[in-house]
């Protein structure tokens, strides 16, 4: 091994330098605190795979916020990060409702519209954005008051309403002149 594959040098050497843009420094900085990081994700996660995605958000946010690193105590400050970046994930997680399954979209059971259209329907509100399929669901299919969904969400009514309006118009717009009539009722 080479001087530049950075293992004599100190965790805060390396990282000055991968803030300089020395990509040899980035290699070695990685591989020294990678294992380090993702034994502490472990602790905090739930699992393999949320400790990854962990990992991979604090590394990014790390980066995002180099400018601010204590470069006494580099491996402190990842830490610390990746600290802020597991209870960042955890808050939102929190307050976002999931649909796991796209097929969890119930059944819609309008009489006016035969197995096909109704598909239709199912598999288009699975293709909103996940903010505006939470909505639709819990409005319609879970039969939510605005207020309940708001509490849920930590939004306000106002921006439940926006949401879903924004939801409906996607799905007017993807759904198109098929629905025309049925909208209308």
């Amino acid at each position: 091994m080479n001087s530049d594959d950075g293992n004599n040098e100190s965790l805060d050497v390396l990282f000055r330098r991968l803030c300089a843009g020395d990509e040899t420094a980035f290699t070695a900085f990685y591989h020294r605190i990678r294992r380090p990081m993702m034994a502490y994700c472990l602790t905090v996660a739930n699992n393999t795979d949320d400790a990854n995605d962990l990992f991979q958000k604090a590394m990014m946010a790390m980066w995002e916020h180099r400018s601010k690193a204590r470069h006494d105590n580099i491996m402190g400050w990842l830490f610390t990060v990746a600290r802020n970046t597991a209870r960042t994930t955890a808050r939102r997680a929190e307050r976002s409702i999931r649909i796991e399954d796209p097929n969890a979209v119930p059944a819609i059971t309008d009489a006016r519209l035969d197995e096909d259209e109704r598909d239709l329907i199912r598999r288009t509100v699975h293709l909103l954005p996940t903010k505006d399929r939470e909505v639709v669901y819990l409005r319609y299919f879970a039969e939510m008051s605005f207020d309940d969904i708001a509490a849920l969400d930590g939004s306000t009514i106002n921006a439940i309403k926006q949401r879903l309006h924004r939801a409906k118009h996607r799905l007017a717009l993807a759904l198109g002149p098929t629905f025309d009539d049925w909208k209308q009722t």
